[in-house]
């Protein structure tokens, strides 16, 4: 039985500073060519959490085919990825406290 389109998405977190709207247009581009991630619904990049270190944007995007879905994530997560870098947008490092004594 054939259900409705399935729902991925992947976290990108950017530090301070980062333009957002150039973040959420740069991702969104990146994924336009992919086979197999739908036009509709259209994919979508949504800021999901501020916190003190960083913004966590969410990119959401459709699929069809359950079997290919961890090859299509590979195929948006490589594309995005080189995107940003291409654009020199950086992840936001992880977290480090360091206490002296």
């Amino acid at each position: 039985a054939k259900t409705g389109p399935i729902i991925r998405g992947q976290f990108f977190r950017i530090p301070y500073g980062t333009s957002i709207r150039k973040t959420k247009q740069v991702l969104l581009k990146s994924i336009e060519g992919i086979k197999g991630v739908r036009r509709l619904p259209e994919p979508m990049v949504l800021v999901m959490e501020s916190s003190e270190s960083w913004i966590t944007l969410k990119l959401i995007y459709y699929i069809d085919d359950f079997g290919r879905q961890f090859l299509i994530n590979d195929e948006v997560l490589t594309a995005a990825l080189e995107a940003l870098n291409h654009e020199h947008i950086n992840l936001a490092p992880p977290r480090l406290s360091i206490s002296k004594d």
